[in-house]
């Protein structure tokens, strides 16, 4: 199942992510002699399909606009490929499935044919991901990382566990993306039992997404400590206190101080500015600090009175947020 709350996707388009492949985002090159298991035999379940002479006909049109000369075509005359095999469905699949198997793709259209298979919704397309899970081109992995995430079949969260574990951290970062976009149990206990990563970014964006799902694993509500700590005033530091803030009792008292204390904006209120980019994100991660502090059962009684002063500022001089904002206005639930 998809999440339509948060983490809200798109059909992915070639450009947007082949365009992240290209700049290599520090994948080593594929070795020329490594097979390449996308263009095994066609699968008996693809093979099945059934496909009338004029599907056949125009998915072989739809093929040849993908595998026309990037300098000589427009655009969109791949997209509209794409979307041709799409709407033949079961006889798109099929003819990209046999195209592959043929040997008559060259290295270019290997992924603008998986794209086929990535946006296609049938549960037979993850026959064909599940073979680009194990390709030795990181932008074929890539591609398979995002269209597994559609969550087709159980099969779908095993492959991103173990892509979430590629060398190549865009294929991580596209398998964490996919797994936060399954509404499973299976696939919250897979991203909550991940290793921390050991890239900055890609943890910048777990903390992201574990928070808008509400999830908060020991480990990770540790990392977000250590990274707060480490540098609270950077983007990541800030969404690491938004994190902590939002995960509440599972933050420790004084470390949701550390929180208040780093974010608060301690200007007189006629002083302050209208507040945007880190200082809108501070101004947030210091209201839902103080709102973790006052559920808190660490918290001292003694301590409550200065926190709902905080609270009543807060309240009599808001801050405008973005209406179109995936998070919640914190003001609004003080």
């Amino acid at each position: 199942m998809r999440t339509g709350r948060s983490l809200r996707r798109t059909p992915l388009l070639a450009a947007g992510w082949l365009a992240v492949a290209l700049a290599g985002w520090g994948a080593a090159p594929a070795r020329a002699e490594s097979p390449e298991p996308l263009c095994a035999p066609v699968p008996e379940a693809i093979a099945a399909f059934q496909a009338s002479e004029a599907e056949r006909s125009r998915a072989a049109l739809a093929i040849a606009r993908l595998r026309l000369p990037a300098a000589h075509i427009s655009p969109g005359t791949r997209a509209s490929g794409r979307a041709w095999l799409l709407l033949l469905e079961g006889a798109g699949l099929k003819a990209v499935a046999e195209h592959l198997a043929s040997g008559a793709a060259q290295a270019p259209e290997l992924p603008h044919l998986l794209q086929v298979a990535a946006e296609s919704p049938l549960a037979e397309a993850e026959l064909l991901l599940a073979r680009a899970a194990r390709s030795p081109r990181y932008d074929l992995r890539m591609i398979a990382a995002d269209g597994l995430g559609r969550g087709r079949t159980p099969a779908a969260e095993a492959l991103l566990g173990a892509l979430a574990r590629d060398p190549v951290p865009g294929v991580r970062l596209a398998a964490l993306r996919s797994l936060f976009a399954i509404e499973t149990p299976a696939a919250a206990a897979l991203r909550q039992d991940l290793a921390l990563d050991v890239l900055e970014s890609v943890m910048t964006a777990r903390l992201r997404w574990h928070r808008r799902v509400g999830e908060y694993p020991g480990p990770v509500v540790a990392y977000a400590t250590a990274l707060f700590r480490r540098a609270p005033d950077t983007p990541a530091g800030l969404e690491a206190a938004l994190y902590l803030s939002h995960a509440g009792p599972r933050t420790p008292a004084a470390v949701l101080e550390e929180v208040l204390a780093g974010t608060l904006d301690t200007a007189p209120a006629a002083a302050r500015h209208r507040p945007s980019g880190r200082a809108l994100t501070r101004r947030r991660a210091a209201v839902e600090a103080i709102l973790g502090l006052l559920d808190h059962p660490e918290l001292a009684p003694t301590r409550r009175p200065g926190l709902l002063g905080l609270g009543l500022d807060a309240i009599a001089h808001p801050v405008p947020m973005d209406p179109m904002g995936r998070d919640p206005i914190p003001e609004h639930r003080l």
